[in-house]
């Protein structure tokens, strides 16, 4: 691919994966040690409360820092006034939505506790959830800022240090104060990434000569209105739903045990995700920036560089799923937790292709379509988590994984006639067999016993797919059109 911009997006996106690499090693190591102290069940009661986290809060974020990054993105070079405005219209936005989540905490106690976190018993416990929503969505707004004037490396310092005190710190107050002690360990650390976050992007103003300016803000709704709303809703489209998969869960026999296996098989499913979420950041303000331009490349990088580097990572997990259960404890061991890994990291690598839709729809300004699309996907997940709930964590997880392949078979037409997916992403026989490579690693691991054996697939998997993006590579290899900013 062309140099410069290569090495734009390489310089870019290295400290973003560090970040991310500090920020969900942490979660999933943390997640080992609670499951540990806590064993499958409580853990399960633990992975509810956290879906309910999700639901209210990450979804809020990430609309939040998606809007804050793609208007700095587009405004910075032409108007400090606009960007001061676009982004004080988004911390409006992170706060409203933060002070109606405390509104219901505060005046419906109990249907916060009993119907939200899912149990009665745990009312004590909402002040910290509610505590913990709230800084999540500020550090949206926060590390938005920082993400649209390019500011990766405080980011990633800021993650990794916090992370390094909050594995130690979730873990101490886990032993001392069990569930409890978990949530606050949790709470502790997003205060910690929402306070130096925020002495960080106000240095980054002051450097960069842009005010917030609330006077006015209006003028620049369309940065609401046009990617935080729609981004927003279509998390809301998708977070109810796993939260209501895992209450469905909950419910049946063993639920909670069961509910425990697949909370711990979607903290991988989130450390993989999340690879998208840090090229977003970067990628959203690149394909902002050259709206006006066609480029080949920018558009291999978009789809590609994140899906081939999930498939890169999940190819261990899914050829040797037993030792992950081994982390987890005794009661995680069998085939259960080993299948339900493998089917909801299988949903990951879906999931990192799809983004690479998702951001060309965004600078389109087509992120309505996705509200609409996800509301199939919700009716397809929830009706497969009704029927196939009795089968435990599998039974969610082939729900899970089923209802994301014909969410994406559904949409194809749409993406093609639109033109946001180029076909030739899509059809090549060398991304083709990159698609088999998953299941050739899951049939190995199912029907070879020697770890040898399996280590020489894995390796020839690497050796493959390392020369198949190589071939790539030469192939998009083309002179760059870059447009004006939108």
């Amino acid at each position: 691919m062309n140099n410069a911009l290569l090495k734009k997006f390489v310089s870019s996106t290295a400290w973003s994966f560090i970040s991310a690499v500090a920020t969900k090693v942490s979660v999933v190591i943390t997640g080992i040690l609670v499951a540990r102290v806590l064993g499958a069940q409580s853990f399960g009661e633990y992975g509810l409360i956290q879906s309910a986290i999700v639901m209210l809060a990450n979804v809020a974020a990430q609309a939040t820092t998606t809007a804050t990054a793609k208007h700095i993105g587009q405004f910075k070079e032409v108007s400090p006034e606009k960007t001061g405005k676009g982004i004080a219209l988004t911390l409006i936005f992170a706060v409203s939505f933060s002070v109606m989540i405390i509104g219901v905490a505060l005046f419906f106690p109990l249907f916060f506790s009993n119907i939200i976190l899912g149990s009665d018993n745990l009312k004590y416990v909402s002040l910290i959830v509610v505590s913990t929503i709230t800084f999540i969505i500020l550090s949206g707004w926060t590390q938005g800022c920082l993400t649209g004037w390019g500011q990766y490396r405080s980011i990633a310092t800021i993650n990794g240090i916090i992370a390094i005190v909050a594995i130690p710190g979730t873990y101490f107050l886990t032993t001392k104060f069990r569930l409890n002690g978990a949530l606050l360990g949790l709470a502790c650390s997003q205060l910690l990434i929402v306070f130096f976050s925020a002495l960080a992007c106000w240095k980054t103003l002051k450097e960069k000569n842009t005010t917030l300016s609330f006077k006015g803000v209006m003028t620049e709704k369309h940065t609401v209105l046009s990617v935080g709303l729609p981004v927003l809703l279509t998390g809301l489209m998708v977070a109810p739903m796993n939260w209501l998969a895992n209450k469905l869960l909950a419910e049946t026999s063993n639920g909670l045990a069961a509910l425990g296996m697949y909370a711990a098989a979607m903290q991988w499913n989130a450390i993989f995700s999340h690879v998208s979420v840090v090229l977003g950041s970067v990628l959203v303000p690149m394909l902002a920036a050259t709206l006006g331009g066609k480029s080949r490349k920018l558009d291999a990088l978009n789809f590609l560089s994140g899906w081939l580097v999930v498939l890169i990572v999940i190819q261990p997990v899914i050829m040797f799923p037993e030792l992950l259960a081994k982390l987890y404890g005794d009661s995680f061991l069998g085939r259960d937790f080993e299948i339900t890994l493998i089917l909801v990291i299988l949903g990951s690598l879906l999931s990192a292709f799809k983004s690479g839709i998702s951001r060309k729809m965004i600078v389109m300004d087509l992120a309505w379509y996705s509200v609409m699309s996800n509301i199939l996907w919700g009716i397809l997940f929830i009706s497969g988590a009704l029927l196939l709930r009795e089968e435990g964590a599998v039974g969610i997880a082939k729900a899970f994984i089923g209802s994301q392949l014909i969410h994406f078979l559904f949409g194809l037409p749409y993406f093609i006639y639109k033109k946001i997916l180029p076909l030739e992403l899509l059809i090549s026989p060398r991304i083709l067999i990159l698609w088999a490579l998953p299941f050739v690693s899951f049939v190995s691991s199912s029907y070879i016993e020697s770890t040898l054996y399996r280590l020489m697939i894995v390796v020839m998997i690497f050796v493959y797919i390392a020369a198949t993006t190589f071939t790539l590579n030469t192939m998009f290899n083309e002179p760059v059109e870059i447009g004006n900013p939108a």
